[in-house]
Order: C-alpha cells, then structure tokens, then sequence
C-alpha cells in the first residue's frame, strides 16, 4: 500500500528508526486494515515506553479486534492507563468517569512530548462527559497555539465537536466545524480522516436531505476504495449509506448495504455492531418481516437481552408484528426505562412511536394517535425515518378511525389529514419506497370503504413510481395485493 496521509502524518514526531519500521510495514500491508494488524503485531517487539506501541494504540482503537489485543497492553504504563477506558458505541459509565479524568491527568502529567499530550486530550474529548469534554476541547486548541504542527490532529475531535454542537440544535455549527476541519485533513492529505468527515457530514445532511447526503456519502465511499480498498469504505460509509436508503423506503438497497457492512465486519470479529443489528431489525420491520428482524437481533444478543433501548423497542415491534402482544409489552418497559435513563431524544422517540403501535393493536386508538404525534413532534423536519414511521403510523390510526365510524360521505382519494400529509411529505422529498408505502395505505382504506376499482387504480399507478431493483419488495408486495383484489373480485 502507499504511506497515505493518515500514516505519514506523524511522521515528523517520531524517530528516523520507528519511521523505518513502519514503513516497512506499509510497504508488506496491502490497506489500512492490513497495516493496523502488522503494526499491532509489531508493538509487541517494543516495551511500553517506545513511542511505536503509543503510536499503535492509536491505530489500533480503529478496528475493534486489533483493540482487544491491544488493550492489554495499556495497564503496563501510566502514560496508556487511561485507554483502557475507551469504548466501542458506549460511553464511559459514570461511576468510572472520575476514575477515567484521574487516570488521564496522570498521564498528561507523565509526558512532555506534544504530539502525545494532544492525543491524550483526544482521548479526553471521547471518553468523557462535561465540564470535562470542553476543559480538553479547549487543551487541544491552546497545543495548536504553542506548536503549529498539532494543527494536522485537530480533525480527530471534529466528530465529538458536532455531536454536542448538534445535540444542542446548533446543526450549522457543527457543519462548519467539520468543513473546517475536512480543509486541515485535506491539506495533510488525511485520507481516513477525510472519508470519516464526509461520513459524519453526509449523516447528519441526510436528516434534511436524503438525495444531498448521499452524494455526500458516496463521494466518501468512492475515496476510501479509491484510495484505500473496498472493505474499508464498507467499513467507513456502508451502514450510514443504507440508512440513507432506509429513509427513502429503498429496503432492498438499505438491506444489501447492511449485509455487505455485517460480512466485512464478520471477516475479523465475532460481534457486530450494535448500529448493524439495529438498522437490519428496523428495515425488516418496516417491512413487515419479524422473524428477519428477529433473527438479526439475536445475532447481537443471543439471549435476547439488550442494553440498548432502540433495540429492545424494536424487539418490540417485532413482537408485535407477530402478534405477541404481551412480550411485546414486557419489552417496551425495559425500552421506556433506558430511554429516561440515557436521556438520548432517538430512544425515546422510538419507544414512543411502537408503543403508540402496540395501543393501536389494543384497540386504545386516542392513546396511541397522542403517543406516536409526541414521537413525531420531537423529531419532526429531522431524523427522516421517524417521520416516515410516525405519518405511515398515524394513517393508520386514522383510516382505523374512519373505518370504523359510520360515515356516508368517505372520501375515496384521502382517508383525511394525516394521509394528506403522508402524500405530500413523500412527494416533495420525492422518497421512492415511501411513495409505495403511501399507495398501499391508500388502497387499504379504498378497499375498507369499498372502493375497489379505486383501489386497484391505485396499485396500479404505484407501480409505475419505479422499477428499481432497490424498491423490489415493495413492488412485489404491490403485485401481490392486486392479484388479491382480482381474486376478490371473481369470487
């Protein structure tokens, strides 16, 4: 492989004799991933002290096989100790922040060397909450102050940066911070770094733009397997891509892209993401498919118990597909808990939105349209797929409502608010599966009021949104309906 800008960039910190050495292995490792797992290899040639395994460690947080061997090391030195606190998708527990901000001033307070010190204050941005996240933010800036050459690391806190930026609703804030820190990575030719960026920017554009954030993420995709190789621009986008494809109602693309992540994954780890799992559990729901999503729930938790409170209201929502209401139930309570305790907006906007569903299946119709418009509320103009979720959810309540009323004046274009809502959120953002999912509701409630010649109209129209291979289930879902509004109708 060539010495890519995330290697050689720190080459002007270390010793002309730790440069030959991991040259030498850039030169024997055919892509970053390659490279991780001989420079791991080759730490263990090296005492704790050596500037080689530091180096190492930080290459390694990066894959989190190489991580786990790697980790063990940490304990040996004061100045690694406070690594052994870095997590993968969890944050530090707080009974072991302070423990993590003692072990981490320790080590700041062991070394003088700079480039080491701002990767320490990195270290101290990830893992740890306020005031401490903004003490170390501010450390980081004040190192680029006093030395110029730390500049080329400040895109390695852009991603924290964003994410308290935007958890405040600054979004524009945090889109600056990661432009600016995209033209540093860019002018040190940080090629990792430059693909993650344009991840966590097409991530959150996606939220207002579906369209303008794929391009975002494509382009990051293509320069990682350009640049790099496949599997690592599988590794870096595919999993943000297929969300993407998820909010459009794209399910047969949203799921490839899973499928494609989970195998590159599973080439070199036993557990997958948690995300991974997460997003393959909520397509196949989407798609009405619970024993699919089951399945892939139990990939991340044999036992079927989760620590996450998105997964257990989506085991929920499978449940609840199957008509097992009760464990459904049980299911949403660990979910309502996780969701007050993490205080996270997703988690509780998603026990929110299946709640409100396992009412609607009850019977509790006031309940459940009051629960699923306070899910759509908080997410409401963000997060596109709770959007979709929440206005498919109350079409349903609505056409429930309306089906259920003695009505003789049923309209046969629009079962009323909330459907016209639906049609005109999907037509705007021109979301191609949604516009399926929309057509199918329509023709449900046609069918319920009698409409059925309307109804078969309208499957018939669905049908000419697009034959994309990346709309396939739904389509086929459509073909299938009208063969039995045909066979109805012979009958």
């Amino acid at each position: 492989m060539k010495s890519i800008g995330t290697i050689s960039l720190y080459y002007p910190f270390l010793t002309d004799e730790i440069k030959e050495v991991i040259e030498s292995i850039v030169n024997e490792s055919g892509d970053y991933r390659d490279f991780v797992v001989n420079i791991v290899e080759e730490s263990k040639n090296h005492p704790i002290s050596s500037d080689l395994v530091f180096f190492s460690i930080i290459h390694a947080i990066t894959y989190q096989d190489c991580w786990q061997k790697m980790k063990k090391r940490c304990s040996e030195s004061v100045l690694t100790r406070p690594f052994l606190f870095f997590k993968y998708e969890d944050q530090v527990l707080k009974e072991d922040q302070n423990k993590a901000a003692i072990a981490l001033q320790q080590a700041i307070d062991a070394t003088s060397d700079n480039w080491i010190l701002f990767h320490l204050y990195v270290l101290g941005v990830w893992i740890l909450g306020e005031p401490n996240f903004s003490k170390y933010v501010e450390l980081a800036r004040e190192s680029v102050e006093k030395q110029h050459e730390m500049r080329r690391f400040l895109p390695l806190i852009a991603g924290s940066i964003q994410y308290s930026l935007r958890s405040q609703g600054d979004v524009d804030g945090a889109i600056s911070v990661l432009d600016e820190s995209l033209e540093i990575a860019k002018e040190y030719d940080d090629i990792l770094e430059i693909v993650s960026l344009l991840a966590i920017k097409g991530n959150i554009i996606k939220d207002f733009d579906v369209h303008k954030g794929l391009e975002i993420l494509d382009e990051a995709y293509t320069m990682a397997k350009t640049r790099d190789s496949r599997r690592n621009a599988v590794t870096a986008v595919a999993i943000i891509m297929a969300i993407a494809y998820e909010a459009l109602g794209e399910y047969d693309m949203a799921l490839e892209l899973v499928r494609e992540e989970f195998e590159v994954i599973s080439s070199y780890s036993e557990t997958p993401r948690m995300l991974t799992s997460l997003v393959a559990a909520r397509i196949h729901n989407a798609l009405e498919q619970p024993k699919e999503s089951i399945e892939w729930l139990q990939i991340y938790s044999k036992s079927f118990e989760f620590d996450h409170a998105q997964l257990n209201s989506s085991m929920a929502l499978a449940l609840l597909l199957k008509n097992e209401l009760d464990r459904a139930a049980g299911y949403l309570n660990i979910a309502q808990r996780q969701a007050m305790d993490s205080g996270n907006e997703q988690d509780m906007m998603s026990y929110l939105y299946v709640q409100g569903l396992l009412d609607l299946a009850l019977g509790n119709i006031t309940s459940a349209r009051e629960l699923i418009q306070q899910c759509l509320e908080m997410g409401d103009s963000h997060f596109q797929i709770t959007v979709n979720e929440c206005l498919i959810a109350l079409t349903k309540v609505e056409i429930s409502e309306l089906v259920n009323a003695s009505q003789d004046d049923r309209d046969a274009e629009t079962s009323g608010p909330w459907m016209t809502r639906l049609r005109k959120h999907v037509y705007q953002k021109n979301y191609l599966g949604i516009k399926i999912k929309y057509a199918l509701l329509k023709a449900e409630y046609q069918v319920a009021i009698g409409e059925h010649e309307a109804a078969k109209q309208t499957l018939i129209n669905a049908l000419e949104i697009t034959d994309s291979m990346t709309v396939k289930t739904m389509r086929a879902r459509v073909i299938n309906r009208l063969k039995e509004l045909e066979r109805a109708q012979i009958t």
